[in-house]
């Protein structure tokens, strides 16, 4: 079931040969040069091009304003040092190490750096917000001179860097005498504890201090104290989705140069929780933050906080690299085209379009509505072994129903097997061995649908009949499953899926299964008589589903022609399960419910609504 290999699994291989032949990092990871020349191309070059300093060699807050304020936000400048560093551009690193000139020229005797009134009123001049903005600077010209001397162009800058010791020696001097203000001002904001560890480990390493080294390890010790029982780094006492990315990318970034293996071990959970809030359009949720979103902490302009996604972007791209972990590269190139999103956008229109899915062109029939909703949801409608996009369109009625509503449907044409015919890659045995990966190719699908007709990314749900049915059952059950909801008609789930249900998947699931259906059989085929591979049986398949989601029974009742509709749910809200019990039928999409004057699309259409805003 896997496509031809995306640039991330290539880089993961390259990155792992770069441990065993290259330079080596700390804990035995490649070195951060290596790693930052597995990127994607071009990649880092957009990450950093906002970086470069101005013709006064200032970056950051300061070039906003046109004028100095304070160190921290010259630390741009280093950033776009390396990332003209990585790319072998000489002369614009040269350009880039003009504002870390600039930031040194602003420093006191003391160590410390000068500081004027920021536009949100507060200022870094003295005290803890005077060590704040020093290492927020430091953090990031110790992390430059490292990756510098890990590079070919050490030479190139080795003057400059020894030039600069003394006064960097003294900006270290100055934050190691007010470590004591660092926990008093962020125990309430761990990436500030990290930020400042990683000033303190990566400065240690260019100055050769172990002293400073063993700052950065005690501040460490604390940041790990500062996570909740998830594994996220906490924030102002609760979970936020873009100052844990900063914590995981700057805590990475330090493990890359200092060893340090109990924060190492922490990374996977952190950033299994980041992964889960990229929505499928590559933006990251911001429901439930405590710093970051509409209303909440005002920021260095004044402005409210919203999320970082270049430094989302790279937190998932660094964990993604070093611990060889897919998911998060694949959260990190949703997140940088979300980014990207004016420039990447498909002219979709009503109708059919041809577009590039996990490495193929596959053909989807979008149904735009005349007048759509306002963030619109999008359903995406998988058809049955053999059918086609115009079959399901016509049998299942959907889009009439969702053109009332104003709601997007897209149904995407399966790939053809050696005789043929259509199908969606769920592991049938006469398929296992065809490199089709319907998985990835529908969350492209949706993540593209969303980001460019601008529709609602926690709204997108699946349905699908018989072979679609059983995508839609997979897709649903996968790692940080992107459908809200998903409703398979007449479908199951294969007994060797691995894993069958994943702990991150939680869509609620209207089911439609027939008794007497004999392709998708009540009972199951656990011998696999009839040749599609062993699949569960279906009140087995829904048990699977109660239990997973951890539901209670809320009524049967009996609708027309028969029709047994069991309800499960939680009581304080969530994920729910409706199972439609349909006694004969056959193997086919059936035209109702059993509630009077609503189709079957309709029912789907009105439950889909209620997951909503769960």
């Amino acid at each position: 079931m896997n496509g031809p290999r995306p640039w991330w699994w290539r880089a993961c291989i390259a990155v792992l040969a770069l441990a065993v032949s290259c330079r080596i990092g700390a804990e035995g990871h490649p070195s951060e040069y290596d790693i930052l020349r597995s990127f994607p191309p071009g990649r880092l070059e957009a990450l950093t091009a906002s970086d470069m300093p101005d013709a006064q060699g200032f970056t950051g807050g300061n070039r906003t304003v046109g004028r100095w304020l304070e160190a921290g936000p010259q630390r741009g400048s280093c950033r776009a040092v390396i990332g003209a560093v990585v790319a072998g551009d000489l002369d614009r690193a040269d350009r880039a190490w003009q504002g870390i000139e600039v930031a040194f020229t602003h420093q006191r005797a003391d160590g410390g750096f000068t500081a004027e009134t920021r536009p949100n009123g507060s200022s870094a001049a003295v005290g803890g917000a005077a060590v704040e903005t020093a290492y927020f600077f430091l953090q990031e010209y110790g992390r430059a001179v490292l990756v510098i001397r890990e590079s070919p162009h050490e030479a190139h800058f080795r003057d400059r860097i020894e030039a600069l010791r003394p006064r960097l020696r003294r900006a270290c001097d100055f934050i190691a005498a007010g470590e004591a203000t660092i926990l008093q001002r962020s125990r309430k904001a761990v990436n500030r504890v990290l930020i400042a560890a990683k000033a303190f480990g990566t400065c240690g390493r260019v100055l050769g201090d172990d002293a400073l080294i063993d700052t950065s390890r005690r501040l460490v010790t604390e940041a790990l104290r500062l996570r909740d029982a998830n594994g996220v780094f906490i924030e102002h006492g609760g979970q936020d989705s873009s100052y844990n990315a900063v914590s995981l990318l700057f805590g990475q970034v330090l493990a890359l140069h200092v060893p340090l293996p109990e924060l190492d071990a922490a990374f996977p959970a952190a950033a299994e929780w980041q992964i889960g809030r990229v929505l499928v359009s590559g933006e990251v949720d911001n429901r439930g933050n405590t710093r970051t979103g509409v209303g909440l902490e005002p920021g260095f302009n004044g402005q409210p906080k919203g999320i970082n996604h270049n430094e989302v972007i790279l937190a998932l791209q660094y964990h993604g690299l070093v611990h060889r972990n897919p998911a998060a590269l694949e959260a990190a190139d949703r997140v940088f085209a979300w980014t990207q999103r004016e420039r990447l956008r498909t002219p979709w229109i009503s109708g059919e379009n041809r577009v590039v899915l996990d490495g193929r062109e596959r053909r989807v029939q979008v149904d735009l509505p005349q007048e759509r909703a306002p963030k619109a949801p999008l359903v995406l409608a998988f058809h049955g072994f053999t059918g086609s996009p115009e079959d399901l369109r016509k049998t299942s009625a959907l889009t009439a129903a969702a053109q009332r509503r104003g709601w997007v449907v897209a149904y995407p044409e399966g790939t053809r097997d050696g005789a043929g015919r259509r199908f969606f890659q769920v592991g049938y045995r006469f398929h296992r061995h065809l490199p089709v990966d319907d998985v990835q190719a529908a969350r492209e699908l949706a993540g593209r649908l969303v980001r460019d007709l601008d529709l609602d990314p926690r709204a997108v749900f699946v349905t699908g009949f018989s072979n679609g049915a059983d995508l839609g059952f997979l897709l649903g059950s996968r790692p940080n499953s992107f459908p809200r909801a998903i409703a398979p008609i007449c479908g199951t789930m294969m007994s060797d899926w691995t894993p069958f249900l994943a702990d991150s998947a939680r869509p609620s699931v209207l089911a439609v299964n027939v008794m007497d259906d004999p392709i998708t059989r009540w009972t199951g085929d656990r011998k696999d008589r009839d040749g599609w591979g062993p699949y569960r049986g279906t009140e087995e398949v829904i048990r699977a589903w109660v239990d997973h989601l951890d539901l209670t029974p809320d009524g049967v009742p009996t609708l027309e022609d028969g029709i047994r509709c069991t309800r499960w749910a939680r009581p304080g809200g969530g994920p729910e399960l409706r199972f439609f019990a349909i006694q004969h039928g056959g193997h086919r999409w059936p035209r109702t419910l059993g509630e009077p004057g609503r189709s079957t699309a309709e029912t789907l259409l009105e439950f889909f609504e209620a997951q909503r805003d769960r």
